[in-house]
């Protein structure tokens, strides 16, 4: 008996890890089947959204997660930026730095972040933001070196060692963005205001 209780338990946490770690329905791989890009397109718009494996899995800490908005005529590539953990940072900045001293930081009002308390006592910040053709490439200069730390600051801190895993994700979805044959957000917003 006790052989089976454990046995279906085992069964239980390999359904359980499968399917945090899958990709979520309506994604399909873009473009070939050896990528790690997956795209979703919207039933009501003629929009797509494009985003990497890697942020799927809800086990992994993912401090700054980018996804691609795919319009008919322009590109969006978004940057969600998530603090989760069991105290309060009331963050308003968020710094991205690497070992060769380059930084990024984004500066957020606290009314313009969302924030929930989560079972156990966890807490939830998150921000987004949209990022400029010249902020994403920025990013993915910083990415190619090494040791790249990200840190949420406001009322106290916390602070993030990204992986290898981790930096080529977001390596991949950027090189995507760029590879988009189409104007960016804010190329578009400045020819509607010539």
């Amino acid at each position: 008996m006790k052989r089976i209780q454990i046995f279906v338990s085992l069964i239980l946490f390999v359904t359980l890890f499968n399917s945090c770690s899958s990709i979520p329905s309506g994604y399909t791989q873009y473009e070939s089947e050896n990528t790690n890009l997956y795209i979703k397109n919207s039933e009501f718009t003629n929009d797509s959204y494009i985003r990497h494996k890697y942020f799927f899995n809800t086990f992994k800490e993912t401090p700054i997660d980018l996804s691609i908005t795919k319009e008919p005529k322009t590109k969006i590539l978004s940057a969600r930026f998530t603090y989760r953990g069991n105290k309060w940072i009331f963050f308003e900045n968020v710094t991205i730095i690497n070992a060769n001293g380059e930084r990024l930081e984004w500066k957020f009002k606290s009314y313009n972040k969302d924030t929930d308390v989560l079972s156990g006592g966890d807490v939830y910040e998150s921000a987004s933001t949209i990022l400029t053709d010249e902020e994403a490439q920025n990013l993915l200069n910083l990415l190619s070196s090494n040791n790249v730390k990200l840190r949420f600051s406001g009322k106290y801190y916390d602070q993030y060692s990204l992986n290898e895993n981790y930096v080529n994700a977001l390596k991949e979805i950027l090189a995507a963005y760029f590879e988009l044959d189409l104007p960016s957000f804010f190329e578009s917003l400045e020819k509607k205001l010539r």
